[in-house]
């Protein structure tokens, strides 16, 4: 009788470990996946200044690369948001990339933080990258409907 109660014991035992060894499991699944709001209130944000700021409503001594531009003529109407400009800009024959990119890079400064990577993209063409060689480990991809 007293090896019945042993056999007892060591069953609840092994149960136990095997209980606690699922549990284990499960969190750290959940603690192995990133969360991903942060990112994606970052996407929105960039995607509301883009589409809704004026080139006359931005601070032009905080931008001299777009202050160039202006002085340039390459931008010529100011009251456009900065995503009609973009798309001014990617609508010439040829594209004109390197001031899309210039304007976005200026833009996207101070607005993601340096840890975060960022690209935009016009029709599958490739506008802004801020880290080509950075490994995506998540991607949030979002995307707006602009006419212009």
């Amino acid at each position: 009788m007293k090896k019945n109660g042993f056999f007892f014991s060591m069953d609840a035992f092994l149960a136990l470990i095997l209980f606690g060894t699922f549990l284990a499991l499960i969190y750290s699944y959940y603690v192995g996946n990133p969360k991903l709001d942060q990112p994606f209130y970052f996407s929105e944000d960039v995607l509301d200044v883009f589409s809704n700021v004026k080139i006359n409503e931005l601070d032009l001594n905080q931008y001299p690369e777009i202050t160039k531009l202006i002085n340039n003529n390459i931008i010529t109407n100011q009251d456009k948001t900065i995503f009609e400009v973009l798309i001014e800009l990617n609508n010439k024959d040829p594209p004109d990339v390197d001031n899309s990119r210039v304007m976005v890079e200026e833009i996207v400064s101070g607005i993601i933080p340096a840890q975060y990577g960022f690209s935009l993209e016009f029709n599958k063409n490739p506008v802004y990258n801020n880290d080509p060689s950075k490994q995506v480990t998540n991607a949030i991809a979002r995307q707006r409907l602009i006419i212009g």
